[in-house]
């Protein structure tokens, strides 16, 4: 680390960890490193070098002097109201960033990251790429007090929140998902047995045999074979998600100081999130079936650089499990921005019929399906059977969430949006600043004009456009108050 001295104020330069010479490496460790040193090993051992190994040999040692050459260019300036990074191979690419243009900073530590006093940083504005941080890099561990200092702590109120475990593994259990899960797992059961060896995939596959096999007998007359496997396969990738998110969400904690908001959240894998209040872009409220049942809520934030993004596997998930009568009282005293207000736009009592229509149609056509499907592959009937009634059930809990959403659906404008839709099976209530609103649409089909009837659809300005419908409002009522509010149509 040395000073750098400019007109305005003195900078602070820092290097690139060598740690960040692996996360370069990362992408290539299993489908060319390791079989390259493998290949090396076995002709040390054996002898009987081949062309393929040359090859890899070779491709791998470029890959390496470019990380070499990447990590070394690597540098982080900090001071003067602005962040520079600097980086690039044959190209050097200098990026500056006001910093109040930063959305949030992002700071993981953990094992091997403390071990070598390093740190992980991710730096996010709302121009970047959906999904990824604009600036990721592994820098020295005395970089974080400098970082922090991006929003430094004002003399506003102090307001704390700590959920206990329990609201962290309900939040969990009611969100996790199943495909999150097998496409977490099978990589790697995938990349330990290449790295055991052939056996140990036969071995952890060959154990789920026996436990299917050994659920088949007393439930062989409910469950057929086939969807046995498939009933474990879901309750895998399930255990595998909810572990991961209790992992990584177990303790939370978060402070606002001012206008200023800190989230820490894990216990191993640590990480630390800081941003301004002021650059949330929204706030939503949701609920789904599970969570229903339960009578709570998990409220989420829109702000580049949290949750909902990198690999799918974290969320931005701000107050887990909160009761049905404590949510706008946690939201309130978190931002102080969301005010409750009464929906002004609401669904008409034909709504319910139109919502409810589609899955009652459902209803008739799974099982009509089923019987055709099962006459065509006779050898599969008790699976399409098996599937047919899952498909009902689910089917079920969709009618159940149309009802709720026909009662309480609707829409405000104003000052601040409020909107309350649904995503799929979610009920999502919707608050954002009439600043950051960045489409509202109003589209009328040909078969909700008898009954006078349009659909809207919200969209936030912000790197996620994160949008929300509302559908069969009444046409007149949202053109009046498009007409009041900014006087169009």
């Amino acid at each position: 680390m040395r000073e750098v001295g400019t007109i305005a104020k003195i900078q602070t330069e820092y290097k690139a960890h060598p740690l960040m010479i692996l996360s370069y490496l990362k992408p290539y460790i299993f489908v060319l490193l390791i079989p390259a040193a493998q290949g090396l090993i076995s002709y040390l051992m054996h002898g009987g070098l081949t062309t393929l190994i040359v090859g890899e040999s070779i491709t791998a040692a470029v890959i390496l002097a470019l990380s070499v050459v990447k990590f070394l260019r690597c540098r982080l300036v900090l001071g003067g109201e602005r962040i520079i990074v600097t980086g690039g191979v044959l190209l050097r690419v200098r990026s500056v960033i006001p910093t109040d243009k930063i959305s949030s900073t992002f700071i993981r530590t953990g094992p091997l990251l403390r071990l070598t006093g390093a740190v992980e940083v991710r730096l996010s504005t709302e121009a970047g790429r959906p999904g990824k941080p604009d600036f990721k890099m592994i820098l020295p561990r005395s970089v974080a007090p400098d970082l922090y200092a991006l929003f430094p702590p004002d003399m506003g109120t102090v307001v704390q929140f700590h959920p206990p475990a329990k609201r962290l593994i309900i939040m969990a259990a009611a969100t996790s998902n199943s495909a999150t899960g097998l496409l977490i797992a099978a990589p790697i059961i995938s990349h330990t047995g290449k790295l055991l060896g052939a056996g140990m995939t036969e071995l952890v596959y060959g154990t789920l045999n026996e436990v299917v096999s050994g659920v088949e007998n007393p439930a062989g007359l409910l469950i057929p074979p086939i969807a046995g496997y498939i009933a474990l396969a879901f309750l895998v990738g399930f255990g595998v998600s909810f572990f991961i998110s209790v992992f990584k969400n177990l303790p939370f904690r978060m402070t606002r100081r001012g206008n200023n908001l800190t989230v820490v959240a894990g216990l191993i894998m640590k990480r630390h999130i800081r941003f301004q209040i002021g650059m949330v872009n929204s706030i939503s409220i949701q609920q789904n079936p599970i969570m229903m049942f339960l009578r709570r809520y998990n409220v989420s934030i829109s702000i580049a650089g949290y949750g909902g993004d990198y690999k799918g596997r974290e969320t931005a998930m701000i107050i887990p499990a909160a009761q049905s009568d404590e949510v706008y009282a946690l939201c309130g005293g978190l931002f102080p921005q969301i005010r409750p207000q009464p929906l002004r736009l609401r669904h008409p009592d034909c709504a319910l019929r139109k919502f409810c229509t589609p899955p009652v149609i459902w209803m008739g056509v799974i099982p009509a399906l089923a019987g055709l499907l099962s006459l065509w592959a006779a050898h599969f009937s008790d699976l399409i059977w098996f599937l047919a009634i899952v498909a009902e059930g689910i089917n079920l809990v969709y009618i159940a969430v149309c009802v709720r959403k026909s009662r309480r659906g609707g829409l405000s404008i104003g000052e601040e949006v409020c909107a309350f839709g649904a995503w799929l099976f979610n009920l999502v209530e919707l608050h954002c600043s009439d600043d950051n609103l960045g489409v509202l649409r109003v589209t009328e089909y040909p078969w909700d004009r008898r009954n006078h009837l349009c659909r809207v659809k919200l969209s936030v300005r912000s790197e996620h456009a994160e949008s929300l419908n509302i559908p069969f409002l009444e046409t007149q009522a949202v053109l009046q108050a498009l007409r009041e509010k900014y006087g169009l149509l």
